[in-house]
């Protein structure tokens, strides 16, 4: 297993309501998290198969954990 240094490769934005966002392939994401509000409706559409072949999971260690505050 190799260690990933996720404090340089995280970077978050908030994105206005209704905007539709292309992320790229090879591109880590993590979900659309809600910010200000308590639930979040998101539409995620992905080429056939994306979760079997293209799915790298990454756990954060606590100290590079960040808050999104309103």
């Amino acid at each position: 297993m190799r260690t990933i240094k996720t404090e340089t490769l995280t970077r978050a934005f908030v994105v206005p309501k209704g905007t539709l966002v292309k992320i790229n392939t090879a591109i880590w994401h993590l979900a659309p998290l809600p910010v200000h509000e308590a639930e979040l409706q998101a539409m995620i559409i992905l080429p056939e198969c994306t979760y079997a072949n293209d799915c790298t999971v990454v756990d954060y260690p606590e100290k590079d954990w960040f808050v999104i505050e309103k």
